[in-house]
């Protein structure tokens, strides 16, 4: 179950409005036991988890599957926008590695509310291919901060990471509507 919780979030909020010791408060104001509520919870996360293939984001030993993300992202980078691509080579940033910690924590601190959250996992889970989502989503993410990263007076790639990290705020609504605009101009084979 270890990091798996984050991914629990909205589906609990979709479930329960409050909680008491004993039992859980719907959405419709009625009391349900604990454990029933716990196991209508616990079979939608499964299918969730299951018909997604979300063991692949989750297990450390899957961090190939980052890798592979980050290398198709750039892959997009260097044929569609090479002069953003030319920017982070400029400021010492030759790999998309940068944004690790940001993708392995979607569902906890990159986004300041729940709704912001819960759209994100439905814009993920619209696409046919979940990889093809995230990776369109990184260059909507590298795109919309091209600007600030160009002003970056860095001379390592640890002094970029640091600047971005103190940069970076995410507009969910105009990387969303990025991602979708990628999704649909570019032609990019689905894994």
């Amino acid at each position: 179950i270890s990091g798996l919780v984050t991914f629990l979030i909205p589906i609990l909020n979709g479930f329960i409005k409050d909680a008491l010791i004993d039992c859980a408060i719907t959405f419709k104001d009625e009391k349900v036991p604990i454990d029933e509520i716990e196991s209508e919870i616990f079979w939608c996360f499964y299918n969730l988890y299951d018909k997604n293939n979300l063991n692949d984001s989750v297990h450390p030993e899957k961090q190939p599957i980052l890798r592979s993300l980050f290398n198709d992202s750039g892959d997009i980078l260097n044929n569609e926008f090479p002069d953003i691509r030319s920017i982070l080579d400029q400021k010492h940033a030759f790999s998309l590695d940068f944004m690790m910690d940001d993708f392995r924590l979607w569902f906890t601190n990159c986004f300041e509310n729940i709704e912001d959250v819960q759209r994100l996992w439905i814009s993920c889970l619209s696409y046919s291919d979940n990889h093809q989502f995230f990776q369109f989503f990184a260059v909507a993410i590298i795109y919309s901060l091209a600007p600030n990263i160009s002003q970056f007076c860095v001379l390592s790639n640890k002094e970029f990471e640091v600047e971005f990290h103190k940069t970076k705020k995410y507009n969910l609504n105009l990387l969303l509507h990025n991602t979708n605009d990628l999704n649909t101009n570019l032609k990019v084979p689905t894994k």
